[in-house]
């Protein structure tokens, strides 16, 4: 009797867990959020752009740059660095880049996002010998302004 209440309890768990997934992958192939509303995410985004400088706060590389409209700060515990903002892909827009004026500017405004990433994640938008290079960063964009970076690319080029 003990072996047949454990096979039900290991079943109906199982269960639960199956439907819990697939209403996250239902909701991300529709363009929804991937979380439910009550985590605060936005959704999956994809940002595209060029690390401007690392060790520098947004004003910084306002004076530095004073013709670009589209640079983001990106903090985190280990350092902070600028981002011109190129294109930024998300779920809500099916995977169709737009450009820095239209949803990106109502989520990401003002220009300062706080970062969680794994250490060696973050490293890689703080290396100085990235700066002007090409970055796409993929992470979970939270209502609070917060990015979960989950990974950068760094298109290194010719070295």
């Amino acid at each position: 009797m003990k072996n047949v209440r454990t096979a039900l309890v290991s079943i109906g768990s199982s269960v639960v867990l199956c439907l819990g997934f697939s209403a996250n992958v239902l909701a991300q192939a529709t363009g929804g959020p991937a979380i439910s509303k009550g985590t605060g995410a936005r959704g999956l985004v994809q940002i595209q752009g060029e690390i401007v400088c690392v060790g520098c706060n947004l004003t910084e590389a306002e004076r530095r740059f004073p013709d670009r409209h589209d640079l983001y700060m990106f903090e985190n515990d280990q350092g902070e660095m600028v981002l011109s903002v190129n294109t930024v892909n998300n779920s809500a827009n099916r995977g169709r880049s737009e450009d820095i004026t239209g949803r990106w500017v109502d989520i990401a405004w003002p220009p300062r996002l706080w970062v969680r990433a794994e250490e060696e994640v973050f490293d890689r938008l703080l290396a100085k010998r990235n700066i002007s290079k090409p970055v796409q960063i993929t992470g979970i964009l939270h209502s609070t302004r917060t990015l979960d970076v989950m990974n950068v690319k760094i298109d290194r080029g010719i070295d």
